[in-house]
């Protein structure tokens, strides 16, 4: 039992009299039933909290401190064990006295006297036992709301170094039950947002650092974790949920304005998770010592993807978009990665990637890159050794703190050979279940061993022969160029293809329409790239299916103004399922084309892209957009000047002619110049079916199945010609601009 009680139970009476009986039974306590004690404890919380809330009956909470009865309740827990139900009730009184006392004489007589740390360091408490675990926690969590500036001084000893909140805290870190985690660990944040310098010193200490380094240890477990279930989906969405709980945990630490403590935790986050495991997982390893606990390069990407779209730590943003993405910094330290590029404002959203090459800032970059990774990097063979701890970095800024985690072993990266692999450590013939490395990709790929391999995985991955991979790699790539914290890597140096690519498309001020953008002139990159772009574009455009309701749903995500982000959210369930939804798989071609068309890199023979796209989600007539506006809000249509053909369904109603639209309005009651619309479709989704010998039309599809009758056989039949003559007209034109996009061609 882990809620509040927002009021104090109502007795009949209060008097000094009752206050003092209670008092002089409670003396006697070793003597007292237990529901007797239970009792007592709960009409003194009573007292209590009545004598706070009025003020002209000060004297209860002064015979209270007077008799010294936090003093008493320490006794009664120091003695002979009590039996569960009076902890509880004990637990549920100092609760209720903690959250509920609002004066500050009164809280600080309770706070004071070291009787709470007494009280929570007390080992005769049955935390075995669920009830009294559960109050034990709910007490703490009371305790820890208390905490300010000036009430950390009863709590955190800076003399004796105790801290008792703190450590009685901790030993619920790997409680099954979810309720207490969360109240753990609303403790612990509660803790470190007390802003006490010696507090927090004694926190940052490396022996307690522990646990946030354990939570680290827990984010790869939980990684693995998922990697075991990928099959199952029910088992791996729940897995998923608790990674996200525990990012959002971390998250919230990190922006604690605790400097040591958010270095600590992000370097360890940096190296254990995000390289050792994650950005590790991308690669084609066949080198012996890779851990064989690794995570399939699906995972790795997908992990990737929920990271940087759910964290807001721009340090480790930084951090990790320099390791994945910069041609030369991927070995380098956190502390330089993290801190050393500046702000995103000043990096990122360049105007063009050909005036970032040659600006001063991407200079300095590229000398502060050979400079940082001198003395970390060691070419053994054909293969790179990489080791981003303390043993083979350079040493350490005096600003950074200590660190208490242990050294990594280094990343060893052999590349796939075909004549030269070792049969027994081939990282193809043992393949992960799903989201592997597909043989022919991994034999084409060609590595250079003294850049950036995690940049070079991406970029091959990107045109992976495995669609759920090709998916999985743009989602990532597009999270981060859009990420509102993380620095764009639009001034690094010498980005290729799809990185460009989405730099530009992100530059230049996100989705919009190719009419209202000047002609750009092919970057000067893009001659030396065009084969790798070639191929990037015919992947997209492979298999994507002919449905036009697809099309239609993602040209209309693509052009509205909508959070980007949302908009190309890609699930697990995507990438492992069945074959990715049409929806998601035409947009990643969309957002390619619209980026490849900002750069002037495709065919179009004078068209305009964003005439082709409204081809596709536009409906031909104006009038059309109307109508969907007021099917949409409920508001009566005026039906003057409109052709109209009467019918029946249920009632009188008219059906709409010369329409884009399948529409059926009823007339209303009060004024029958205006209609409400009931029924509305593309005509694109609909089919119609009719018997000769009746009057009736049935029109189905979409979200609706209707049957019109009407008064003669030639009205249903004006509206069946009507319907199929706009229907191809209509799929027409739309096949016809989903063909276009299809075989457009690169520029180069």
């Amino acid at each position: 039992m882990l809620s509040w009680f927002k009021k104090a139970p109502v007795v009949t009476s209060y008097s000094f009299e009752g206050l003092v009986s209670v008092h002089t039974q409670l003396m006697r306590y070793r003597e007292l039933p237990e529901a007797t004690l239970v009792e007592l404890l709960r009409v003194l919380s009573e007292f209590l909290i009545y004598s706070d809330q009025h003020s002209s009956e000060t004297f209860f909470f002064e015979y209270f401190c007077e008799k010294n009865m936090m003093a008493l309740f320490v006794a009664m827990m120091g003695g002979r064990p009590l039996g569960v139900r009076v902890q509880v009730q004990l637990l549920q009184t100092l609760s209720i006295l903690v959250q509920n006392i609002s004066t500050a004489t009164s809280l600080y007589y309770i706070l004071s006297n070291n009787y709470i740390n007494r009280l929570l360091s007390c080992r005769h408490f049955r935390l075995d036992h669920e009830d009294v675990r559960d109050w034990y926690v709910t007490f703490l969590k009371a305790v820890s709301i208390r905490l300010t500036i000036d009430t950390v001084q009863f709590f955190f000893n800076a003399t004796t170094r105790t801290f008792p909140l703190y450590v009685e805290a901790l030993q619920f870190r790997h409680c099954p039950e979810i309720q207490v985690q969360i109240a753990m660990k609303t403790v612990i944040l509660n803790v470190l947002r007390v802003p006490d310098d010696r507090m927090r010193r004694f926190l940052t200490q490396p022996a307690n650092l522990v646990y946030f380094l354990d939570l680290v240890a827990q984010n790869v477990a939980l990684a693995r974790t998922l990697q075991a279930h990928a099959g199952a989906r029910d088992r791996f969405e729940y897995i998923e949920d608790k990674l996200v709980d525990q990012w959002y945990y971390l998250q919230d630490i990190l922006q604690v304005p605790m400097p040591d403590l958010s270095f600590c935790l992000g370097e360890a986050l940096f190296d254990s998770y995000l390289t050792h495991l994650l950005a590790a997982s991308l690669l084609p390893n066949c080198a012996r010592s890779k851990a064989p606990d690794g995570i399939s390069p699906l995972l790795a990407l997908h992990l990737l993807t929920q990271f940087f779209s759910r964290s807001t730590h721009t340090p480790l943003l930084h951090a990790t978009a320099v390791m994945l993405l910069h041609p030369e910094m991927q070995h380098s330290t956190y502390m330089t990665a993290a801190l050393g590029l500046g702000d995103k404002k000043t990096l990122s959203r360049a105007a063009s990637v050909d005036a970032a090459l040659d600006s001063p800032r991407v200079r300095a970059l590229g000398t502060l890159s050979s400079s940082s990774s001198s003395g970390s990097l060691e070419i053994r063979r054909n293969s790179l050794v990489l080791s981003p701890t303390a043993a083979t970095r350079s040493p350490r800024s005096s600003m950074a703190p200590a660190s208490p985690t242990a050294a990594l072993p280094p990343v060893v990266f052999e590349p796939h050979n075909v004549d030269g692999c070792d049969v027994e450590s081939c990282c193809l013939q043992r393949p992960f279940p799903v989201g592997s490395w597909p043989l022919e990709d991994a034999a084409a790929v060609v590595f250079d061993v003294t850049g950036n391999w995690y940049r070079q995985a991406l970029l091959a991955l990107a045109t992976s022969s495995d669609a759920a991979l090709r998916l999985a790699t743009f989602a990532l790539l597009r999270t981060v160029l859009t990420h509102p914290s993380a620095a764009a890597p639009g001034s690094f140096v010498s980005l290729q293809i799809a990185l460009d690519v989405l730099t530009h498309m992100t530059a230049t001020g996100g989705r919009g329409s190719s009419r209202a953008m000047a002609p750009l002139a092919p970057p000067c990159w893009a001659p030396a790239k065009a084969d790798r772009l070639r191929r990037l574009l015919a992947a997209f455009q492979a298999k994507v299916p002919m449905e036009l309701a697809a099309w239609e749903g993602a040209v209309v995500a693509a052009t509205r103004d909508a959070d980007s982000s949302a908009a190309l959210s890609v699930e697990w369930a995507m990438l492992v399922g069945p074959p990715a939804p049409p929806t998601a798989r035409i947009a990643m071609l969309l957002e390619l084309l619209v980026a490849l068309d900002r750069l002037n890199l495709l065919m179009l023979d004078g068209r305009l892209l964003a005439d082709e796209l409204a081809a596709i989600g536009r409906d031909a007539q104006e009038d059309s957009a109307v109508l969907r506006r007021f099917f949409r809000v409920g508001d009566p249509l005026p039906l003057a000047e409109r052709s109209l053909l009467p019918c029946v369904l249920r009632s009188d109603v008219y059906c709409l002619l010369n329409a884009d639209l399948f529409v059926v309005v009823r007339p209303d009651t009060r004024d029958r110049t205006l209609g409400h619309i009931e029924v509305l479709e593309p005509l694109y989704v609909v089919a119609t079916e009719w018997q000769e010998k009746t009057d009736e039309l049935r029109v189905h599809g979409g979200t609706t199945d209707v049957t019109l009758q009407f008064p003669i056989a030639s009205m249903r039949d004006q509206l069946l010609a009507h319907l199929d003559a706009m229907r191809a007209q209509q799929i027409d034109r739309k096949r016809s601009a989903i063909a276009r996009l299809l075989a457009v061609q690169f520029a180069l």
